[in-house]
């Protein structure tokens, strides 16, 4: 688990974190590491930013640490033991701002947990504050376990986009295929130009209640893979050559490579599910509206009667689909991320089987009904 500093949720912490006794634990979730991203060690990873100071434990927490292990018997604290030391940690500060980010990238089986313990710890401690970020088709699972939670869309403004993206190119593991003049390129193209297809821009404002910040940035995802793929090139030439060919709208087809193995390998009916809601967006003659796609999605070729329970809902199917298709709130119409997303899908003939016909089949099948 990743401790990162998230510029779109700080600022509003500063004031309040910088009173005597005031703490921030921030967290950032990353899908290369779901393995270890367990509810256990999220728990502790926010328990360890409490607790150490200058590099030490604090003693009284080392005691506590130490006298629940004898009682456990084993090498690692159980769940219950984890969350009983952070209330301990926490109940005696002036006030604790909590903040995970990128909560979709958790497994889906982690996050009822974490939310039902987050829950119950705002509730048992009024001094915490806990700020959550994710993408919109989390929404409904934080809302159902935090009823009490405030949503606020945001959208990266300009200067985070290349705030980003100068953090990007320090991580660079290939330093050596890098240059002042392609550095510079690289940004401002991204920055200036692609970042313009991807991005709206909205303000965030300040909260004092447990505020849940649910990201509508979907196009943000192109650009973190667009510099990822820019990265993987080994030579300044070949970096060259890739920035130039995604500035024309070229060179995607990678980036959407990338994005649909990722998303045939979630588990159980998930991958179907998000590659059936390709089709239907991509196919289709006009915007589908978010029922239909749902109710589409809902019926079983072969099948006499329509199924209620058998029809996913619109946060699923946006959940399956990793972020390749967005719900436009105005007009509840579903759409693809990105119009040159239409052309990779019509490129990849064994990803849809007979998609015409299929489509074809389910609306008389669905009329039928």
């Amino acid at each position: 688990m990743t401790s990162y500093t998230s510029s779109l949720v700080i600022d509003s912490l500063d004031e309040q974190a910088s009173r005597e006794g005031s703490a921030v634990v921030i967290l950032y979730c990353d899908h290369h590491e779901q393995h270890d991203q367990t509810t256990s060690n999220i728990i502790g990873a926010i328990l360890k930013q409490l607790v150490v100071k200058d590099g030490r434990i604090l003693g009284s927490v080392r005691e506590t640490f130490q006298k629940t292990k004898n009682e456990c018997g084993g090498p690692e604290l159980c769940l219950s033991d984890l969350v009983r030391m952070l209330k301990k940690s926490i109940v005696h500060l002036y006030r604790v701002f909590i903040c995970v980010d990128a909560l979709d990238e958790l497994r889906s089986k982690e996050l009822p947990e974490l939310l039902v313990l987050l829950r119950d710890i705002v509730q048992e401690l009024p001094n915490v504050r806990v700020f959550l970020t994710g993408r919109p088709y989390v929404e409904a699972q934080i809302t159902r376990h935090l009823t009490r939670a405030v949503t606020i869309p945001i959208s990266p403004k300009p200067h985070d986009i290349e705030s980003y993206l100068k953090k990007k190119l320090e991580m660079d593991t290939e330093p050596h295929a890098m240059d002042d003049g392609l550095r510079s390129n690289i940004i401002n193209t991204i920055h200036g130009k692609l970042s313009k297809s991807f991005v709206g821009i909205s303000i965030l404002h300040h909260a004092c209640v447990t505020v849940h910040l649910l990201t509508i940035t979907r196009r943000f995802l192109l650009v973190s893979l667009i510099i990822d793929a820019i990265l993987e090139e080994v030579t300044v030439s070949d970096r060259r050559k890739r920035l130039n060919q995604m500035s024309k709208g070229n060179g995607l087809g990678d980036v959407y490579t990338k994005t649909l193995e990722r998303m045939k390998a979630q588990k159980g009916r998930k991958p179907t599910f998000g590659i059936n809601a390709l089709m239907w967006v991509a196919y289709s003659e006009r915007p589908l509206q978010a029922p239909e796609l749902c109710h589409a999605l809902g019926v079983e070729i072969g099948s006499q009667c329509l199924d209620p329970g058998s029809i996913p809902s619109i946060e699923t199917l946006l959940g399956c689909s990793i972020g390749l298709i967005t719900l436009e709130k105005s007009s509840n119409a579903v759409r693809l991320v990105h119009f040159t997303l239409r052309g990779h899908l019509s490129n990849t003939p064994t990803l849809f089987e007979r998609p015409r016909s299929t489509i074809a089949e389910i609306c008389l099948m669905y009329l039928n009904s």
